[in-house]
C-alpha cells in the first residue's frame, strides 16, 4: 500500500512539475505576443500622429488656397463690373446659349450659327437636335 501511495505522489509530482513547465513556456509566448502587439500599437500610434499632422497642413493649404482664390474672384467680378455695368451682359453670361438657342427655334441652320456665333459645326449640329423644332417629312 505504501508503493502505492509512493507512486502516486510521484506522478502527481510529475505532472505538477511537467504543468510548470508547459506553463512557462506558455508564459514566453504571451509575453512575446505581448511585446510584438505593443510595439505594433506604437508603431501604428506614430502613423496616426504622422497622418493628423500632415491632414492639418492639408487643411492650412486648403484655406490659403481658398482665400487666394476667393481674392482672385472679387477682383474679378470687380473688374467684370467696371468693364461691363449694364444689366444685358449679365443676363447673357448666365446663359451665353440663349439667343443661340432663340435663333435654333426659329429654324437657322448649323451654319447660320458657325457664321454668326463662331460655335462649332457639331456643337451647332447639337444644339440643333436638342432645342430644335422638329420638321415633319
Amino acid at each position: 500500500m505504501f508503493n502505492g501511495l509512493l507512486a502516486i505522489i510521484f506522478l502527481l509530482l510529475l505532472l505538477l512539475i511537467g504543468g510548470s513547465i508547459w506553463l512557462c513556456f506558455a508564459y514566453q509566448k504571451l509575453s512575446r505576443n505581448h511585446n510584438l502587439l505593443n510595439d505594433e500599437i506604437d508603431r501604428i500610434n506614430r502613423d496616426l500622429v504622422g497622418m493628423s499632422t500632415a491632414a492639418i497642413e492639408v487643411g492650412k493649404q486648403l484655406s490659403y488656397n481658398s482665400d487666394v482664390l476667393q481674392g482672385i474672384l472679387n477682383e474679378l467680378a470687380e473688374s467684370k463690373e467696371i468693364a461691363a455695368p449694364n444689366e444685358n451682359a449679365s443676363e447673357a453670361s448666365a446663359n451665353p446659349y440663349q439667343e443661340i438657342i432663340v435663333m435654333v427655334q426659329n429654324g437657322a441652320e448649323p451654319s447660320e450659327l458657325v457664321r454668326h456665333f463662331g460655335v462649332s459645326y457639331d456643337e451647332a449640329d447639337l444644339l440643333i437636335r436638342l432645342h430644335g423644332v422638329e420638321k415633319i417629312k
